[in-house]
């Protein structure tokens, strides 16, 4: 998402619609929600918040291009 400068309320929109899906999907089948990393091997929760520190972060000049940098661009952003 940061990649292509997403704001934040399109990030959050694609997260949620991606946990939805993993929230549908373990209660049709049943099964319980299982921790993966990147290459799709189980991990313990441990080694899940490692990978999140450590791959999962945006950098400090995407997160201030893309933030709104005054009330009023802010607010110009929630009605776009």
């Amino acid at each position: 998402m940061t990649t292509q400068g997403h704001c934040h309320t399109q990030a959050s929109i694609a997260v949620a619609r991606k946990l939805t899906e993993r929230i549908w999907v373990t209660i049709t089948t049943g099964r319980r929600y299982q921790l993966r990393d990147t290459n799709g091997d189980p991990i313990t929760s441990r080694a899940a918040k490692e990978i999140i520190n450590t791959h999962c972060h945006v950098d400090a000049s995407t997160r201030a291009r893309t933030r709104a940098h005054t009330s009023v661009a802010r607010k110009s952003k929630l009605t776009h």
